[in-house]
């Protein structure tokens, strides 16, 4: 009888508490999404429902503290954006990403 305690329970206690020992000590702002660095952008030509690609650059969309991401092309600078998908403008501004 103990041994089938041992075999049976003691693994299945280990198991729970490796499980809520992992939930307790995960940070409570966890957005691993938000940091992530975009590597295609657009910009406005002429407008945010015209948009031609800029790709690629190191650009995110959470550090509004740095400057704004631009490209150059030709002759004249641009902003860089980001489009949530295909049929929606670019309008979701860009900053220079983090070294």
């Amino acid at each position: 009888m103990k041994t089938k305690i041992f075999k049976i329970v003691l693994p299945a206690l280990a198991l729970t508490l490796a499980v809520t020992a992992s939930l307790a000590f995960t940070p409570n702002g966890n957005n691993m999404a938000d940091a992530i660095v975009v590597t295609s952008g657009w910009y406005q030509n002429p407008d945010e429902l015209s948009c031609a690609v800029a790709s690629p650059i190191n650009c995110d969309c959470t550090s509004s503290y740095n400057p704004v991401c631009t490209i150059i092309v030709g002759f004249n600078v641009h902003q860089v954006y980001q489009r949530i998908n295909s049929i929606s403008p670019c309008n979701v501004l860009l900053y220079e990403g983090l070294d």
